[in-house]
């Protein structure tokens, strides 16, 4: 007991216990994680501290009979409206929003096993054909590029791309941008990872015409590739870009989620106004450099972590390489890419309006200013990763001032 104590705080295990309804083992498995080596974090310890403390599951007065008569009339109550949809994250919520109990997720996954194996059965397949309909298969670093772009904060003129292998699940570039555009997507991520790592036998990408501009250079480019018989690239549904998606949960819980919040906190109290112009430029201005310090964070992390069954992306990549080398004069620059394209791009702007694009003497005076006020956009994300927003909101608030400043005189 000793080694929890001196580690958290009763506050903490009662959340996770309480409101996030985890088992004793889970906070033990929770805890060993975050805070490798420390002795007394043992199931039993856990258990022995919630009963001390007095914490325990909303739930934990019910037997396995009790649960799985409430779990049967829920199923039953939601068969009429939605059949046999609902797994045990909906019925959970159905639940404690119609009867006002609270369960436990997995409690509630496994009474409805018990209550009705055959339908519990019919939602695993259709979700297994649903989210995987042909399983996945990349033979070797260069086989397969996945590329997609993130719009979580585009509301706050900020879009991220990254481009990942599909056999090692290796990170071979990433940019964050103020708006999605084939021609930066071209010179900063695809261009990049062929000069970097090599020309890749096929593409996957969405139908999203920002990917356009990859896509004709790939065409023109497929007679280069290490297996020319393969289609150069193939556009498919988001949903089934899988090895770049998964990606994207680690991103947003990490960079995007957190930026976030401290955005949307600042709006719902009347500090910004996003509709208008200069404001929408700082805002993405300042938000575009913090992405991009947690992005870095995530990909080197990512790159060197090790994936059960597959092993260390950055390892993987150098065991098994056959992405084909190309000479750089060979990869067309970003002027002959454009010239190359059958069709209208749109040029790269900026998100809403800077009163000093025009002033270059201006600009850059600002940014001179700005960063003897804010040195590091490191220090604003972590401050942020520790739930600390006012570091970036007022590097926000003083980007935005000094902007409005320089206009003016």
């Amino acid at each position: 007991m000793a080694g929890i104590e001196q580690v958290v705080t009763v506050r903490y295990v009662r959340e996770l216990v309480e409101e996030q309804e985890k088992t004793h083992r889970e906070v033990s498995d929770i805890l060993r994680q975050q805070h490798p080596g420390v002795q007394g974090l043992s199931e039993r310890s856990v258990r022995r501290y919630c009963a001390t403390n007095g914490i325990r599951r909303h739930d934990s007065h019910l037997t396995r009979g009790a649960v799985d008569v409430v779990v049967a009339s829920a199923a039953a109550e939601v068969r009429v409206h939605v059949g046999a949809t609902y797994g045990r994250k909906m019925m959970t919520g159905h639940i404690k929003h119609s009867t006002g109990l609270r369960l436990a997720v997995n409690r509630v996954g496994q009474a409805l096993k018990r209550v009705n194996p055959r339908q519990h059965h019919e939602r695993q397949t259709s979700i297994t054909r649903h989210l995987n309909p042909v399983p996945y298969y990349a033979q070797y670093f260069g086989h397969k590029l996945h590329l997609d772009q993130n719009e979580k904060l585009i509301r706050y003129g900020v879009t991220e791309v990254i481009a990942v292998d599909g056999y090692s699940s290796f990170i071979t570039a990433t940019w964050v941008m103020p708006l999605k555009n084939n021609i930066t997507i071209y010179r900063d991520v695809f261009r990049e990872t062929i000069l970097r790592h090599g020309l890749f036998d096929q593409v996957r990408v969405d139908h999203g015409r920002e990917f356009y501009l990859v896509l004709t250079v790939q065409d023109h480019l497929k007679e280069l590739r290490n297996n020319t018989s393969r289609q150069p690239y193939i556009q498919t549904q988001s949903k089934q870009n899988h090895a770049v998606e998964r990606l994207w949960v680690e991103v947003n819980c990490r960079t995007n989620y957190p930026i976030k919040r401290a955005l949307v906190q600042m709006e719902n109290d009347g500090v910004i106004d996003i509709e208008d112009e200069v404001t929408k430029f700082c805002v993405s201005w300042v938000a575009k450099k913090v992405v991009e310090v947690g992005l870095s964070y995530v990909v080197n992390s990512w790159n060197s972590h090790s994936i059960p069954g597959k092993g260390v992306p950055l390892q993987r990549r150098c065991t098994n390489n056959k992405a084909a080398p190309v000479d750089g004069n060979v990869v067309p620059t970003v002027e002959a890419a454009v010239q190359m394209f059958r069709g209208d791009l749109t040029q790269e702007h900026f998100f809403g309006g800077d009163p000093l694009a025009a002033n270059i003497s201006k600009a850059f005076a600002r940014e001179r200013e700005f960063t003897k006020y804010f040195p590091s956009f490191k220090v604003a994300f972590n401050e942020i990763a520790n739930t600390n927003y006012n570091p970036f909101q007022d590097a926000v608030l003083y980007f935005l001032r000094l902007t409005n400043y320089l206009a003016r005189a």
